[in-house]
């Protein structure tokens, strides 16, 4: 669905179709001449889009009616794209509306991905999609710090000299994880000249180390009782867990380039 509601409202942020015409749009969508062709689009796939459709107005993509000064057509069967949806739909790759495509361009993106951060990650996708975004930060940030485990170990395992070695990994494998999360970044700065692709350059470093702090906070801000809670929006989840696929590339990135050197970085 959201793949041909990317073709159709291309070149128009006033798209504002019914029901109906998304329907026929996407049985046309993916018949053997157009632009996804698949398997045939019978009458139960038809219902199937309906579900879909009001997945995607629960989760903001659409508001019913047309959005409109004056507007007669103020409910169902019309639909108006929001803002929100219009970023959803401009994104390149699969989102968490679409919960296996997202994990599935996760995993791909980082392979060998920890078994305990996938089911984690699981979590937070699951609890956006139900709309509980307090339990979807914590997931996310416990899925974060189990990465994060993995990226120390493999550093203390690249570090040559004995005493670096107990030394780092004293400091990033024990202790608050906002410590640990320092040591790595800090153990990053230090030896940026050694390491290999964007993880040379300042600007990678610097980027992780913002999205490993907001990360962590975000878990903290969400799981420590506070009155009132801290809940993200909505679009705030959406985006967390869009982030997220990028900060977890970069560190199986950085792994598998340690992981290819144990005991080799002064």
């Amino acid at each position: 669905m959201l793949r041909y509601l990317k073709s159709a409202s291309k070149n128009n942020r006033r798209f504002q179709p019914q029901a109906s015409e998304l329907v026929n749009g996407l049985r046309h969508f993916v018949k053997p001449e157009g632009e996804a062709p698949g398997e045939p689009f019978t009458e139960a796939d038809s219902k199937k889009a309906i579900h879909v459709i009001w997945d995607l107005i629960f989760d903001r993509v659409f508001i019913p009616g047309i959005d409109k000064a004056g507007a007669e057509n103020t409910g169902w069967p019309f639909l108006t794209l929001t803002e929100h949806g219009q970023k959803v739909i401009e994104e390149a790759r699969p989102v968490p509306y679409d919960p296996d495509g997202y994990l599935a361009s996760v995993q791909a993106g980082a392979p060998g991905l920890h078994d305990t951060a996938l089911r984690y990650l699981q979590e937070a996708v699951a609890t956006f999609r139900a709309r509980c975004y307090l339990a979807s930060a914590v997931m996310l940030g416990a899925a974060s710090e189990r990465i994060f485990n993995e990226l120390a170990e493999s550093i203390g395992n690249a570090v040559a000299d004995p005493n670096k070695q107990k030394s780092f990994r004293d400091k990033a494998l024990r202790g608050n994880m906002r410590d640990r999360v320092n040591a790595v970044i800090g153990w990053c700065r230090n030896n940026r000249t050694l390491l290999k692709g964007e993880w040379a350059r300042d600007e990678r470093v610097e980027v992780f180390d913002r999205l490993a702090h907001f990360i962590r906070n975000r878990r903290n801000d969400a799981g420590h009782p506070q009155d009132p809670p801290a809940i993200p929006t909505h679009e705030q989840s959406y985006a967390d867990l869009v982030v997220f696929r990028d900060y977890c590339s970069w560190v199986y990135e950085l792994k598998a380039d340690l992981d290819s050197r144990p005991g080799t970085i002064t």
